[in-house]
């Protein structure tokens, strides 16, 4: 098992390597363009360069691409579709040139359609986006909260997708923590995370999980609100995330955290370390156990291998 988290790229691609490092996580995620933004990636063919250079050096392994926020394969709008598809196809693109292990994205919101037709339009999208992809580089459908119209919140839905598709290797799975609590699918417990699993494993196959989205969530369960919170800080606690880590369909996944942080900066080497003592199995302090209400310094391993490409 490795544990990372989401990092800047601030001052060029090589710094989210760096970035990673120092905060002492072992795999990382990275946007490579302004995430509220259609513009696309530029990167010069050496940042190119010295970012996998660096990244073979420290050992940084797996490292995924986040879509932009932007995404909605979903909209009842032509021109949103196809600049969605677009974006999806670009970061495929650069996916390959940098050598990593997939891109994570949403699927975007039904809104003004009703969920049959909007499930039909994300095949279409994303058949198409896989059709003009280059190479093979995996495409993570990521589980939601599921606020208001927004798709990915059941693994019924994401399954229904991947089936319609004809089962496509490149399609896998993230598995979000924060988003499964809040959306109703994990109640905090272990019994419940077993539930989760047997019902993902029934719609969509465990064998399509790629990595896990380690976030607390500031949402009570079954709320849908989509509101991230440090490792303890929040309605799951230790209790709640601690057993992501120990169950055998989990335990060898990559955890990348996206945790607002305690300097609310994004993820710190305090938050890898609180990451790292659940996956030792240190105690759960008084305090910290999942909450239920309805209404409201470790030494880096190299031994997470990257994903593989086929199933």
């Amino acid at each position: 098992m490795c544990i990372g988290a989401h990092v800047s790229i601030d001052g060029g691609l090589e710094q989210a390597v760096v970035r990673a490092v120092a905060i002492g996580a072992e795999c990382l995620q990275m946007f490579i363009s302004p995430p509220q933004s259609w513009r696309s990636p530029s990167h010069s063919a050496e940042a190119v360069a010295a970012f996998r250079t660096r990244r073979q050096a420290e050992g940084i392994t797996p490292v995924f691409l986040h879509s932009i926020y932007l995404i909605n394969l979903a909209s009842a709008s032509p021109a949103l579709r196809e600049r969605s598809q677009r974006s999806l196809v670009t970061y495929l693109d650069w996916a390959q040139r940098l050598g990593v292990d997939g891109v994570i994205t949403h699927l975007g919101s039904a809104r003004d359609l009703g969920a049959e037709e909007a499930a039909r339009l994300v095949v279409e999208a994303l058949g198409s986006v896989l059709s003009q992809a280059p190479g093979d580089v995996p495409l993570l459908l990521e589980t939601t909260a599921g606020p208001g119209m927004v798709l990915g919140s059941t693994f019924a839905e994401l399954g229904a997708v991947i089936a319609a598709l004809g089962r496509p290797e490149r399609l896998r799975l993230c598995l979000d923590t924060a988003h499964v609590f809040a959306s109703g699918l994990y109640d905090g417990t272990p019994a419940g995370l077993e539930s989760m699993l047997s019902v993902c494993a029934a719609e969509v196959g465990l064998d399509r999980l790629a990595v896990v989205h380690l976030n607390d969530s500031r949402s009570a369960f079954a709320s849908r609100v989509d509101r991230h919170a440090n490792i303890g800080e929040g309605q799951l606690g230790r209790a709640g995330l601690r057993p992501f880590f120990h169950h055998p369909a989990l335990s060898h996944l990559p955890f990348l955290l996206e945790v607002p942080g305690r300097e609310r900066e994004g993820p710190s080497r305090s938050d890898i370390a609180a990451a790292r003592s659940l996956a030792q199995g240190e105690d759960v302090p008084e305090g910290h156990e999942p909450r239920m209400d309805p209404g409201a310094g470790f030494m880096r391993s190299r031994s997470c291998p990257s994903p593989p490409r086929g199933l």
